[in-house]
């Protein structure tokens, strides 16, 4: 199965409809994560006389991508039918384009 097909932040005609909300699910989901991990680290790393701008850069390094595949995981377990089917789908299409292209 294909890995991490999730990690864009935009759509091909050729998605089906479960690849399209499961990425807008992953993607909504993601902003009040990555929200509450960057402050999290902002806030424990300013008491430490970290400057302010580097601990908002290093909240926003280690929240941004953690919430993503947080974010994964909540969909996973919310709708675990409808993201088995994306999976299944991303993995069809990227199969059917990688055989196209090198004619296997």
């Amino acid at each position: 199965m294909v890995r991490h097909w999730w990690l864009v932040y935009y759509a091909t005609p050729r998605w089906t409809r479960e690849e399209r909300l499961v990425v807008a699910a992953i993607w909504l989901i993601n902003i009040p994560i990555s929200i509450c991990i960057i402050s999290i680290v902002y806030w424990s790393l300013t008491p430490i006389h970290v400057d302010i701008h580097v601990a908002a850069v290093a909240g926003f390094f280690i929240g941004f991508p953690g919430g993503l595949f947080i974010s994964r995981g909540v969909c996973k377990w919310l709708w675990p039918d409808f993201v088995r089917k994306a999976d299944q789908n991303a993995t069809k299409r990227m199969e059917d384009g990688y055989y196209k292209l090198h004619g296997k």
